[in-house]
C-alpha cells in the first residue's frame, strides 16, 4: 500500500509548484508568500537569527478531535466493530 502511495507522491511532487502558482493566480494564495510553502523565509527581515518553528493544526482539526474524544483529553475513542 505504501509503495503505491509513495509512487503517486513522487509523480505528483514536481507539479506542486505549478499548482501553487495556479492557486496564486486564482487569488487563493498570496503570491508574495509562496516561498514560505517550501520553508523559505529569506525575504522576511523581521525574524530572529535562530527562530523556533512550531507546526500547529487548524481550528477545525482541533474541534473535530475534541468532539471525537468526547471533549476530555484523557478519554480514548474506541473503534467500532462491524
Amino acid at each position: 500500500m505504501m509503495r503505491g502511495y509513495d509512487f503517486i507522491w513522487r509523480l505528483a511532487r514536481p507539479l506542486l509548484p505549478l499548482m501553487l502558482a495556479w492557486r496564486a493566480r486564482s487569488g487563493k494564495e498570496d503570491a508574495a508568500r509562496l516561498t514560505e510553502r517550501f520553508g523559505r523565509y529569506d525575504h522576511r527581515d523581521n525574524l530572529p537569527d535562530d527562530p523556533l518553528w512550531i507546526h500547529a493544526v487548524s481550528v477545525g482539526e482541533t474541534v473535530a478531535q475534541h468532539r471525537a474524544g468526547g471533549g476530555h483529553p484523557q478519554r480514548q475513542v474506541k473503534p467500532r466493530r462491524s
